[in-house]
């Protein structure tokens, strides 16, 4: 349908410029015609010229044609890696969920309309290339979507600045290795400085490599004394008396002792999931 459209087009002297051997091409070519029953071949033969093919797609356009195809096909993210020789499967996983989360930060009312297909590389190259993030922004990958919508609307104000201002954030190695960090709650202060435009991400990125220098020349025998003072120290807490306080100075101590017992809560969580990591 295209040549024939192409074909009349310069014969009615729209296009005079196009070269005669095109023109020639385009009356005389060869073609394979597939005899076969598979209602899928449209995609797989589009998928092959584009996926390891002659000419690579960017991501955006990968991940939606993968996407499209499962919905289409009905098959498994394994099986369409099978299918277009993908290796790692998990790739095909990967870009799925990629575009999935997109198409949502899309909708957002605040930044959805200037998303545009080269900052995919937020959702593809850092938000769901690492678990703190995924975590962070409540990505539930059976249902496909971030179930934390303020948090990735915080972070679409950092991708995408208002009107005469810079990003704080870019689709770089930086962002990808620092963020996740700086997101933790024992580097609460320095994500402070960073969310009010004090630091950049550079200079968020230095102030984490001199915390983490001073973290590595403690003794490791202090920091396993110091941990079972604590715990013998909060095992004994008076609960009942702080239990009745409802006024003055008590009621003060137990509101917080209550937000540093949570925050505490909180980091031993994280740092007992990072110790368990091989």
């Amino acid at each position: 349908m295209a040549l024939q459209t192409l074909k009349e087009s310069y014969e009615r002297g729209r296009i005079p410029d196009l070269e005669r051997k095109i023109y020639d091409g385009i009356l005389e070519f060869e073609a394979l015609v597939y005899r076969g029953s598979n209602t899928n071949i449209a995609w797989i033969i589009q998928g092959f010229r584009h996926t390891p093919g002659t000419k690579p797609w960017e991501r955006y356009p990968q991940a939606k044609f993968f996407s499209d195809f499962e919905k289409e096909s009905q098959k498994t993210p394994q099986e369409i890696a099978s299918i277009f020789g993908i290796k790692p499967a998990k790739k095909v996983t990967h870009f799925i969920r990629s575009y999935y989360a997109f198409e949502q930060a899309k909708k957002d009312e605040d930044y959805g309309d200037m998303l545009d297909p080269d900052k995919f590389g937020h959702f593809d190259e850092i938000i769901l290339a690492k678990d703190e993030l995924k975590e962070w922004m409540g990505w539930d990958d059976t249902q496909r979507k971030f179930t934390k919508p303020n948090t990735l609307k915080k972070y679409l104000s950092w991708a995408i600045p208002e009107e005469g201002e810079k990003p704080k954030i870019d689709i770089s190695a930086t962002t990808r290795d620092v963020l996740p960090k700086l997101i933790q709650p024992e580097n609460k202060r320095l994500f402070e400085k960073f969310e009010k435009g004090e630091l950049n991400i550079d200079q968020c990125e230095e102030e984490l490599l001199k915390e983490e220098t001073k973290r590595e020349v403690i003794d490791i025998s202090d920091v396993i004394k110091i941990l079972e003072e604590m715990k013998r120290m909060i095992s004994t807490l008076p609960i009942p008396q702080l239990q009745r306080a409802k006024s003055g100075e008590e009621k003060k101590q137990k509101i917080q002792l209550i937000k540093l017992l949570e925050e505490l809560s909180e980091i031993l969580r994280l740092q007992i999931k990072n110790l368990k990591k091989s």
